[in-house]
């Protein structure tokens, strides 16, 4: 199975503090691996890593077989690399329709093409249709996203990852703030992706993360605490102490 992204001995120092310290990892096409930890782990500095919102004070990212230690973030979006955050990072005055055509031509040539209404193209409106319907936001398409909930503003940005068809897929706690039927939605669609896409999850809610998963590891201190099915994990008694808590 061919490898999708490879960390080895990724490590992040903010002056005295070690965020993350030597992370090694790979992950393979289509697999689904769950990151968890105590708040302030390092989880979503590991991300940022991985996006290259930060560069690495050690150690080597690969991206699809290329060294993307030192690229930046665009250009491993170019690759194949979506995310989500843990706020939402939208265009709050524009519509849902006009965030999602934003994102459906951001690695298209027709993004150039400043003349000409992205409304005259059918092929990106079908993919904003697309990625909006089972969401239940394409009736909701024309209003500001603003105007949308803090639930919906999350799913809108999960939409927006997928826009361009990510080959490696980073989602950064993506339930996090939704009602307990939002969490289904985006729980279904989750685990509706086709395994074309390889997918690196951050996930406090562990009916989620441990439904979802395929692998999990477990973060603490910026180190990986352990590595594991989610059955096997759920039984470490030393994840059990720091994390999941032991009666």
């Amino acid at each position: 199975m061919s490898i999708r992204l490879r960390l080895e001995r990724v490590a992040r120092r903010f002056g005295g503090l070690q965020a993350v310290v030597d992370f090694s990892l790979t992950a393979s096409a289509g697999e689904r691996i769950a990151i968890i930890g105590p708040n302030g782990a390092g989880k979503t500095t590991l991300f940022n890593l991985i996006s290259g919102e930060l560069a690495p004070t050690g150690g080597r990212i690969e991206l699809l077989g290329r060294d993307v230690t030192r690229m930046p973030p665009h250009r491993r979006a170019a690759l194949g690399l979506g995310r989500t955050y843990q706020l939402t990072n939208l265009f709050p005055r524009l519509s849902v329709l006009e965030n999602t055509l934003l994102a459906v031509v951001a690695l298209r040539p027709m993004r150039y093409v400043a003349w000409w209404p992205l409304a005259a193209y059918r092929d990106p409106l079908d993919r904003a249709q697309a990625l909006l319907a089972p969401l239940g936001l394409w009736e909701r398409r024309d209003d500001p996203v603003a105007e949308l909930s803090y639930g919906e503003q999350r799913q809108v940005e999960i939409a927006l990852a997928m826009a361009p068809g990510p080959t490696v897929l980073l989602l950064d706690e993506p339930t996090s703030g939704l009602s307990a039927a939002e969490t289904r939605i985006v729980h279904a669609l989750l685990q509706g992706l086709p395994r074309t896409i390889t997918v690196l999850l951050i996930e406090h809610d562990m009916g989620v993360a441990f439904d979802l998963a395929d692998r999990m590891v477990v973060m603490h201190q910026g180190r990986i605490l352990a590595e594991d099915t989610p059955e096997a994990v759920r039984r470490n008694p030393r994840v059990q102490e720091i994390y999941l808590g032991s009666a």
